[in-house]
């Protein structure tokens, strides 16, 4: 693996591990499914990630996972099942990035607790993801963080979005 490879890889790893640690219970079985990009594009690599992912994480968790899997859309059965799971994450990231981006374009800079409608010139099928993200009737959770660089710096700032109906939340 290169070196921008490798950053890569422990960038995520270690991002997953902190939120796995958060996020996860005693017991808890973990899948993580993967495009097959650099950080898992052959067996081999994908072999590697498995390893660091577990030797990385266990430093994070104060308790037992029962099951930590790595997959890739190379697991898929041949219906396709494992790339469709995966474009969800893909469709939806891609929605909130448009939000954002739109928010940023209108000099919208979202802050904690400020209740903001959908952009005007959103698409539809990010509208739709807004609605989506703002259910909370179904049993799967959605948790939107952004994380921002802060202007000479090298810490972060973290902000919870969340969102109701055509309205985002931030806070």
């Amino acid at each position: 693996m290169g070196t921008t490879v490798v950053e890569k890889l422990l960038r995520i790893i270690h991002f997953l591990s902190l939120f796995l640690a958060g996020l996860s219970r005693d017991g808890q079985d973990v899948l993580w499914i993967t495009d097959e990009d650099e950080i898992a594009a052959n067996p081999k690599k994908h072999q590697e990630l498995t390893t660091t992912f577990g030797k990385i994480s266990s430093h994070y968790l104060r308790h037992n996972l029962r099951h930590a899997r790595v997959a890739t859309t190379a697991s898929d059965t041949g219906k396709r099942d494992v790339e469709d799971f995966v474009a969800v994450a893909d469709i939806a990231a891609g929605a909130l990035c448009e939000v954002l981006n739109t928010y940023l374009r209108e000099g919208i800079l979202p802050t904690p607790s400020l209740i903001l409608t959908a952009p005007s010139q959103l698409e539809n099928k990010a509208l739709n993801l807004l609605h989506w993200f703002s259910d909370r009737g179904h049993s799967l959770k959605r948790l939107v963080l952004s994380i921002e660089p802060l202007e000479d710096s090298t810490s972060l700032r973290i902000k919870h979005l969340t969102f109701q109906g055509s309205s985002m939340n931030l806070v």
